[in-house]
């Protein structure tokens, strides 16, 4: 059996984007509306500091929704972006905080011998034409193996200390 450490172990998915004073009404909404099996606490609030065996990090790492928990769970996140206002907003907002928590990245042009520092994978991808899959691989490669990757056979990434 595998044992899971830190954060791989966990799984994150984000059902709502609401402002900060409202946390904790939309966290009991939605303790409300899917009953979770594994959650410990059926009231909303923090619990930060609290350990979890490996046989419940095991439990979370596992859980899969019902059939009624994710049409409940769809209908809600329909009607809640139904708007085009409220989806530019909801954009807007995780653009910012991808900004905020961007990994830096130095993209060297070995044509020109020009080295431009970009705030994250995605704007260094987009300046030079490429996916973000390719920057991040080449990355990742550059990071682990000490290798550098040409992406596009012209630029080599690596990530900005």
């Amino acid at each position: 059996m595998n044992q899971y450490r830190g954060y791989s172990g966990f799984r994150l998915d984000i059902l709502e984007y609401c402002d900060t004073k409202q946390l904790i009404e939309r966290e009991q909404y939605y303790i409300d509306l899917l009953s979770p099996e594994y959650n410990l606490l059926l009231v909303a609030g923090s619990s930060l500091g609290k350990k979890h065996s490996e046989a419940t990090i095991a439990k979370i790492r596992d859980y899969k929704f019902t059939l009624k928990q994710l049409a409940k769970l769809k209908e809600h996140l329909i009607k809640h972006n139904a708007s085009d206002e409220q989806r530019a907003k909801a954009r807007a907002r995780m653009l910012k905080i991808n900004e905020n928590k961007g990994i830096g990245i130095e993209v060297l042009d070995t044509v020109t011998k020009e080295t431009t520092m970009y705030s994250s994978i995605r704007k260094a991808a987009l300046a030079i034409g490429c996916t973000h899959t390719s920057v991040a691989e080449a990355r990742k490669k550059f990071l682990d193996e000490g290798i550098e990757v040409l992406v596009k056979r012209r630029f080599i990434v690596k990530e900005k200390k």
